[in-house]
């Protein structure tokens, strides 16, 4: 898919340089949800899903970040890796990190076919990281899964930091147009993941072939004015666009 047509054809655009949206407000929702009191721990289960484009990154570019705290051993991270110029998706869990990149590698006797997703090619991606503790960090690009990594840690201490186009330190920002993010406290499956990148349309609140159990963040950005990015899912809980990114209209 090199052109699609969102809901009112909305999108944010960010520089590169310093904007980005704060949605550390969603982070009291995903601590409930992994919290384990009987176990005095965490029970991590996690999908994130957003339409993006690529431009040019002199360094990596983060798409979304949560973590515990300032802990570097407690986090999660989507990204354009700068040095290796492949998205990937890394969760860092009590010190272990399990990184899915989209360089068709082979991991446990399956062979993953890269996306080919490029800067500046014009293309929208559907970009999709799903991670459970005791389970599997995996990419998804375009419908289809380009790596999968166990993950045998699990998640220590709350999740109180959280940003879309950037990281929670608000460095390495993302340059290109970001659409339709959505935060689960589950893993999303195969069919509903396919199924998201084949209608690019899909309101996940009313979609028959996506389960809304789990959502807890859903960014449209249709806003087109101001600096509230509301959340569909959780309107009390709606980000904060920093520094200024301007909302784009996409024509199909």
């Amino acid at each position: 898919i090199t052109e699609v047509g969102f809901h009112n054809q909305g999108s944010i655009n960010f520089d590169g340089s310093n904007d980005y949206v704060d949605i550390d407000n969603i982070t009291g929702a995903l601590a409930t949800a992994f919290a384990d009191a009987e176990e005095g721990n965490t029970n991590l289960a996690f999908s994130i899903s957003m339409w993006v484009t690529i431009e040019t990154m002199a360094t990596t570019g983060v798409l979304f970040n949560l973590r515990v705290g300032t802990s570097s051993d407690n986090h999660l991270n989507l990204q354009w890796h700068g040095s290796s110029n492949l998205l990937r998706f890394t969760s860092k869990i009590d010190g272990t990190a399990e990184t899915a990149a989209d360089n068709g590698s082979t991991h446990d006797g399956v062979t993953y076919t890269a996306s080919g997703a490029a800067e500046n090619d014009g293309n929208w991606y559907h970009v999709v990281g799903t991670v459970a503790d005791g389970g599997a960090c995996e990419l998804w690009i375009n419908g289809t899964k380009r790596d999968s990594q166990s993950v045998a840690n699990t998640l220590q201490g709350t999740v109180n930091t959280c940003n879309i186009a950037t990281n929670t330190s608000e460095a390495n920002f993302w340059n290109g147009n970001i659409n339709d993010v959505s935060i689960w406290t589950r893993v999303l499956t195969d069919a509903e993941i396919l199924a998201m990148y084949r209608d690019s349309d899909m309101n996940l609140l009313y979609s028959p072939s996506v389960e809304s159990t789990g959502l807890v963040g859903y960014y449209r950005f249709e806003e087109k004015t101001g600096t509230v990015a509301i959340n569909d899912a959780s309107p009390t809980r709606s980000g904060t666009l920093t520094n200024s990114p301007t909302y784009s209209i996409e024509t199909p």
